[in-house]
């Protein structure tokens, strides 16, 4: 079964390779709760940030931070990507992503293909 979704090395290729816009924040880590969540949807993963910081609450994820209400919490590379992880286990997709299954196609290629569409 192909990749349902981008690795931390396959989102990096796709960057470099210009199929994903590069972001700024998306350079320097640790990141916010908004740019990690972010940064999993274009690898493919359906989740906000209110949505990944309930993970943390709930300890499912342990970025630094936290605690207090209004906290920011700091995501690392590994805390993203072990709620990757835990997000396509649940299979929580992107539509694109969902898509790239169907057609049995690695989620890498069907979003490399999609860009290049819409050059």
């Amino acid at each position: 079964m192909p990749e349902t979704y981008l690795s931390r090395k396959q989102f990096r290729e796709a960057v470099a390779a210009g199929h994903i816009p590069d972001y700024p924040s998306l350079q320097v880590y640790p990141v916010s709760t908004r740019d990690a969540a972010h940064e999993l949807r274009l690898r493919g993963l359906d989740v906000n940030h209110h949505q990944l910081k309930r993970m943390a609450e709930l300890g499912a994820v342990n970025p630094k931070g936290g605690g207090g209400k209004g906290y920011v919490y700091l995501w690392r590379k590994g805390d993203i990507d072990i709620a990757a992880r835990k997000l396509a286990t649940s299979k929580k997709l992107t539509d694109d992503a969902v898509a790239a299954g169907v057609m049995g196609q690695p989620f890498a290629e069907f979003i490399g293909q999609r860009f290049n569409e819409i050059k």
